[in-house]
């Protein structure tokens, strides 16, 4: 792990706890705390210096984003691999209403184990995708109204399959990339409740 006290002008290395698993995600709610997740849950109150390990609840093996819309607040978002069998399994998420001291599990609505990626647009509403568990199936879209504790399933763009990552930079303003079955598309909302999709045109080999 790498930490910055200059704005990224230079990196130094952070030595994790001994035994530390792979961690994939990171938020700072504050300029100095913050949430890293993976096959673990870590956390640090001294800008990245040193970290503390804290329990994924419910036995969650991996947890793959990570995001803190306020101070205190944070959710963090997983694939559920029973739903490799299971279409109606749900996601896997958990919350910390105390900057990652403590995490609690979250309920998430039927059939959307395939939950890789989650981006806040406020400090409430809160977004969550990723592909779709069953071929030819619609991608998967969840939205939060208050910070993470109730989930309902967001309508997909049609003919959007799979979702490999969202940011959300505005109020009611996000954008997704993934992928239609015609190729990479991305999909963009400005009002938080519907989306369209927009077919990406990839040009090789041409730079600034």
């Amino acid at each position: 792990m790498l930490a910055t006290a200059n704005s990224g002008a230079t990196w130094t290395t952070v030595v994790l706890p001994a035994g530390a698993p792979g961690l994939g995600s990171v938020a700072c709610p504050t300029a100095t705390s913050c949430v890293a997740v993976g096959d673990g849950i870590y956390v640090t109150i001294d800008g990245g210096q040193t970290w503390q390990q804290r329990t994924i609840p419910g036995g969650i093996p991996t947890l793959r984003s990570v995001v803190c819309p306020t101070a205190t607040r944070c959710v963090a978002v997983g694939p559920n691999a029973s739903g490799n069998n299971d279409p109606t399994a749900a996601a896997d998420v958990v919350a910390s209403g105390d900057g990652g001291a403590t995490w609690n599990l979250i309920s998430a609505p039927k059939g959307s184990a395939a939950t890789f990626q989650i981006s806040c647009d406020t400090t409430a509403e809160c977004f969550a995708v990723g592909p779709t568990m069953q071929p030819g199936g619609a991608a998967t879209f969840l939205v939060t109204p208050d910070a993470g504790k109730s989930w309902v399933n967001a309508p997909a763009p049609p003919g959007l399959n799979a979702v490999a990552d969202l940011s959300c930079p505005a109020v009611h303003r996000c954008v997704a990339v993934g992928a239609q079955q015609t190729g990479p598309a991305t999909a963009v909302t400005t009002d938080g409740s519907t989306w369209a999709v927009q077919p990406e045109t990839l040009q090789v080999g041409v730079g600034p």
